[in-house]
């Protein structure tokens, strides 16, 4: 066990009692066992570590005598790090190895605060006696801060009872807590993991996809090592995720320019994007949340941090002095924040129109059913009237300019956008011809299954132009345009710092390889 020092607390808050805080890390050694005629080697490289495994035997020469020994890998336990967090008292002090005595508790606590009472041995006023006859020991709060520390300072303290004296220990009164406590010896699985985009689907049986992947990823060549596991397929087409025993591998296999996947049972090598598990497959969004609404009836910083415990897959910007806050995140998990909060505001209308007709009832009932009916009959008209989807913008882009029958299928429906930022608002209007409201509402709930489908299968890859001129901007424009008939299901949107491609991950990644490459070709015969 290493145990090291490493910083002191502020202590403003323990002013006025004097406590000490101090911080400590401490790090347990990673259990293993060993066999006999067993030896354990850590090697600083990964990479030396699998050449020997993979030699098999080794000779070794000791006293003129050869030995044939044999390297294994050799799975380690799991070890702990954590904080421990002190906070030495300023007004208390332990005790123990009190005497055993024939006195009734009160009398010995009676003698103890006496025995600490005395200023002329550094002691003062004590304010608590805690005594403990069974385990022997007592904690003394002293009325003032800073008199434990003139006893901590010797472990001995005198103590007379009926003319014998004894020997008491004292030390500092602490109270401790862990903070931080993580398994240490392996890296946890996430950051072992890599996606791998662009393999081939539907060529050949799942299971045998899987075992290509598999015996790619471990040859040295491609800067591979032992697979611990691989997921595949998943609910994205040409996409799988690859698990390696060391995280030591995914940085030597990401650091391999081209991954190309060739086996005798594929009529030709397909390359692969290998990308680390945490990377985003496709684009958050941000929204800005006016909070302002809710500052009546709840403490703005409180809400905010009951909406962070309720959804962590979010990123919460501070809190502005006029109530807005930014979010950002997955375009689902941002819906479902609206339709809490939406919830939340209902809520509180509610409860604000109880309070007012409860105070109105008698003077005003008449009035109050006219308000009500008048009421119902304006959101029943707004329902046939229009209805309102929120969208990714992306997703609208695609489902717009790739899907337009998903769009414009049903005649019977008008339908506006306003486009602000990472969000897009539609809004579902019936035509004059056909008044018909369910039509209207079955549309909407079309559209919003339709969007969460396309955001589970959809990902987005960027081509940053900024370092580039006009020109060459230009070029890189009109080579998507020219391969774009090649992938009707790819959509390519332009922009003056960037273009990007939005697809299912496999034609994304081969149509951005095909036009770097054809691109970078204009560029060498300039």
């Amino acid at each position: 066990m290493k145990v090291e020092f490493t910083h002191m607390e502020d202590t403003k808050d323990d002013f006025p009692d004097n406590n000490t805080r101090c911080v400590f890390s401490v790090t347990s050694k990673i259990p293993f066992k060993l066999n006999q005629n067993q030896a354990l080697l850590a090697f600083e490289d990964a990479e030396v570590a699998q050449r020997l495994i993979k030699m098999g035997k080794h000779s070794l020469h000791l006293d003129r005598k050869t030995t044939d020994v044999k390297a294994v890998p050799f799975t380690l336990g799991m070890g702990i790090k954590f904080e421990l967090h002190i906070t030495i008292s300023g007004k208390k002090i332990d005790v123990s190895e009190i005497p055993e005595l024939s006195l009734p508790d009160d009398w010995v606590r009676d003698k103890l605060e006496l025995n600490f009472y005395k200023s002329k041995d550094g002691g003062g006023e004590v304010e608590n006696v805690k005594y403990d006859k069974k385990s022997r020991t007592a904690v003394i709060t002293f009325l003032k801060p800073g008199v434990a520390n003139g006893f901590v300072r010797s472990t001995k303290c005198p103590f007379t009872v009926n003319g014998r004296q004894y020997r008491l220990h004292v030390s500092p009164s602490t109270n401790v807590h862990l903070e931080k406590l993580q398994d240490t010896g392996r890296a946890a699985k996430s950051a072992r993991t890599v996606v791998i985009s662009g393999v081939p689907d539907g060529v050949l049986k799942d299971d045998v996809m899987s075992d290509i992947l598999v015996i790619h990823f471990q040859k040295s060549k491609n800067n591979g090592g032992d697979v611990e596991d691989i997921i595949y397929p998943t609910r994205e087409k040409g996409v799988a995720y690859v698990t390696f025993e060391d995280q030591e591998v995914v940085e030597s296999v990401l650091k391999k320019n081209e991954h190309r996947l060739e086996d005798k049972r594929l009529s030709r090598y397909y390359p692969l994007k290998v990308t680390p598990y945490f990377t985003n497959v496709f684009s958050s969004v941000t929204s800005v949340l006016n909070m302002s609404v809710f500052k009546d009836q709840y403490v703005l910083e409180d809400l905010i941090q009951e909406l962070k415990k309720k959804n962590t897959a979010l990123s919460f910007g501070p809190l502005q002095s006029n109530g807005h806050i930014s979010v950002q995140g997955s375009f689902p998990a941002i819906k479902m924040l609206r339709d809490c909060l939406l919830l939340k505001a209902k809520s509180l209308s509610e409860d604000k129109n109880e309070e007012r007709k409860s105070r109105q009832r008698q003077k005003k009932q008449q009035q109050q059913c006219r308000l009500t009916t008048d009421t119902n009959n304006f959101v029943l008209d707004a329902e046939r009237e229009k209805q309102v989807v929120v969208l990714d913008t992306d997703i609208y882009l695609y489902m717009k300019n790739v899907l337009p029958k998903k769009l414009l299928a049903n005649t019977d429906v008008v339908i506006s956008d306003i486009t602000d930022g990472d969000i897009t608002t539609l809004y579902l209007q019936k035509t004059r011809s056909r008044p018909n409201a369910a039509q209207v509402l079955a549309f909407k709930e079309e559209i919003e299954r339709q969007s969460l489908k396309l955001h589970n299968t959809l990902c987005k890859e960027r081509i940053y132009l900024e370092e580039y001129t006009r020109e060459e901007k230009q070029k890189y424009q009109l080579m998507c345009e020219t391969l774009k008939s090649h992938y009707p299901s790819v959509l390519v949107i332009p922009y003056d710092t960037h273009i990007d491609v939005i697809g299912n991950s496999s034609e994304v990644f081969e149509f951005t390889r095909e036009v770097n490459k054809e691109v970078q070709s204009l560029f060498q015969h300039r």
